[in-house]
């Protein structure tokens, strides 16, 4: 055992210092990586189900290719989702406007959307621009979406041959955009089905599908009383004859009493309904930086016939 330390015997105290502080490094970095490993959870992902959805790329070769496909609604609808895979990088643009871009080098990048607030009643233009720039290869997609209408079915749409694709968009003619609802879709070339022998790995995704594919179902209840609750908190924000300043989105008016002179508030307009819980916050430090300090507790002096007999 001597022998094992006598090497070290032999170094300066400035070198012994040093190699003290690599060991610590490296035994933090290992516990670090322990903890890592086995005591934190793994961040849960999801896959995505695309269904009888088919990967589709133009009919001739291009590294960069852009999809697109009308889709009619009678009326706004209740439920509408869409989910986008793509090579390497894509872009998903509704009826003009970007709703979302993801990318990751030599993979097939995946992502599901709440497209809801983006359709409308009439023509929608589902753009995707996709690039395959980290190997050879035609850029591909695949698509599965669905949108539900009041009182109507859910309807669903996948990539397939119906699908158009340009590897340019000098192709739309006039100065329209080729995101545009107002260009003729049948100029396009139609997207042929992409040759995949083996199934191909997508990128899971970190939101749960079924947030958005199962169909909604409940209300949103509120108290019967909420109110009455309100109007009857709203007159002890006055205290000490100090006016709390009211909260955001509330409007107070104040009227005066015939017999008696007291100031009593009543909630006007609720505008955003807010809980009792966020008006105690409000005033309990108020409250609390108000309330009189406590007098401490007097205690009566005993009498002299009770001193002398103790």
């Amino acid at each position: 055992m001597n022998s094992f330390f006598e090497p070290l015997r032999e170094l300066s105290p400035r070198a012994l210092r040093w190699s003290l502080v690599l060991v610590l490094v490296c035994g933090s970095m290992l516990g670090y990586f322990v903890l890592c490993t086995f005591a934190r959870p793994l961040h849960r992902q999801y896959q995505l189900d695309f269904g009888t959805a088919q990967w589709i790329e133009p009919a001739e070769f291009a590294p960069v290719a852009h999809f697109r496909r009308d889709i009619f609604l009678n009326t706004a609808p209740e439920q509408a989702w869409l989910e986008v895979a793509g090579t390497d990088y894509f872009e998903l643009i509704i009826n003009g406007k970007t709703i979302g871009s993801e990318s990751n080098p030599k993979t097939r990048i995946a992502q599901i959307y709440d497209i809801k607030k983006f359709l409308k009643p009439g023509t929608n233009v589902i753009a995707i621009s996709v690039s395959r720039v980290s190997y050879p290869g035609s850029a591909q997609l695949l698509v599965c979406g669905s949108f539900k209408e009041p009182s109507n079915k859910p309807t669903f749409f996948v990539s397939d041959e119906r699908w158009r694709v340009t590897p340019k968009t000098g192709i739309v003619q006039g100065t329209e955009e080729w995101v545009s609802p107002l260009v003729q879709e049948e100029v396009w070339p139609r997207a042929r089905r992409a040759n995949t022998e083996r199934p191909v790995h997508i990128t899971w995704v970190d939101t749960n599908p079924l947030l958005f594919r199962l169909p909604l179902s409940g209300k949103w209840i509120t108290s019967a009383n909420a109110s009455r609750e309100a109007s009857l908190l709203l007159p002890f924000l006055r205290l000490n004859n100090q006016r709390f300043p009211p909260c955001r989105n509330w409007r107070l008016s104040v009227r005066r009493r015939r017999k008696s002179k007291q100031r009593v508030h009543r909630p006007q307009s609720l505008g955003r309904r807010r809980t009792i819980s966020s008006w105690l916050r409000l005033v309990q430090p108020r409250l609390l930086a108000q309330r009189p300090t406590p007098r401490p507790h007097v205690r009566r002096a005993p009498s002299s016939s009770q001193l002398r007999l103790r």
